[in-house]
This record gives C-alpha cells, sequence and structure tokens, in this order.
C-alpha cells in the first residue's frame, strides 16, 4: 500500500511540532518579558512613588507579540479580534499556545478551517 500523500500535507513529527511551537512561542513573549523588566525599572527610578505610570508603561512591550499574534491569527482560522482572548488571566496562555501549535503544524491543517461558515456581506 503506497501514500499517496503529498509531503507537504503530511503533519509533522509531534516532538518536531512542540519544539517548533515552543520556541514561537518563547520568541514572542520572553523578549516581551524582559523589556517590561528592563522598562519597569527605569520607571520606577523616573517617577517614584507614580505607580499608575510604572505599571502602564511596563506593558508596552507587551503590544509587540500581541500585534504580531493579531495578523497571524487569519493562518489558523482565528479571527483578528480572538486575541482579546489572550488577554483573560491563564486562557491567555492557552490560546496562545494553541495558536503557536498550529503555525508551528503549518502547511498541514488538523483543525477546523471554517469553511462551514457562511461569508459576510
Amino acid at each position: 500500500m503506497t501514500d499517496s500523500t503529498p509531503q507537504a500535507t503530511r503533519p509533522r513529527n509531534p516532538f518536531v511540532r512542540l519544539a517548533r511551537a515552543m520556541a514561537l512561542w518563547f520568541v514572542l513573549w520572553i523578549p516581551a518579558g524582559v523589556a517590561s523588566r528592563a522598562i519597569t525599572a527605569q520607571a520606577e527610578r523616573l517617577f517614584p512613588g507614580d505607580h499608575l505610570v510604572s505599571d502602564s508603561v511596563s506593558l508596552l512591550p507587551y503590544l509587540v507579540p500581541f500585534t504580531a499574534l493579531a495578523f497571524l491569527l487569519r493562518l489558523v482560522a482565528y479571527r483578528r479580534r480572538d486575541i482579546l482572548i489572550a488577554l483573560i488571566p491563564f486562557w491567555g496562555i492557552g490560546f496562545t499556545s494553541v495558536v503557536c501549535w498550529r503555525l508551528a503544524g503549518l502547511p498541514h491543517v488538523d483543525w477546523s478551517t471554517g469553511a462551514h461558515r457562511e461569508p459576510r456581506s
């Protein structure tokens, strides 16, 4: 029995896919976390006692991964507004993990593509 599945659509080895997904997740979030810590230290030094400013400024580096994910969501059958799910504590970790898992498996699609949805007019 021969396998007629083209190489481009075969699923990846699960361990390779896991490694790629973890690498993508770390590339998205770890630099933002490091930058946030550095910015928070500077903001606390520049604005002593003003926690609103230092806390608000510390969230700025996280805009980069959120923006990148918002544009990548279309590749893995999510809408751009679904990035708001990532703002929910603990759900965001799971959601971004699923997105990274799906991105690591491309071009093989092993999820519902949303073809059953009716187009908006």
